[in-house]
């Protein structure tokens, strides 16, 4: 089993977007960290919330001199 991390951006009863009604019952909406080029929510859709095994308390951010890529300027 592989694991990600989402931002999660609605649970039930709540709306997922103006244009779209958030997930049922038991589900909950993910997001990437890059919405526009991220295809998480459209992928994978509404996932059950039993998938959810564990919270994000810290996630690092790339260092001023590293780029997102990870590999140092040469």
């Amino acid at each position: 089993m592989e694991l990600e991390i989402k931002r999660l951006s609605a649970l039930p009863g709540q709306d997922a977007s103006p244009q779209r009604p958030g997930p049922p019952s038991g589900y909950c909406e993910v997001l990437g960290d890059n919405p526009e080029q991220s295809a998480a929510a459209r992928l994978f859709g509404p996932i059950p919330l039993r998938y959810i095994v564990a919270r994000a308390l810290l996630v690092p951010s790339p260092q001023p001199h590293q780029p997102v890529g990870g590999h140092p300027e040469r």
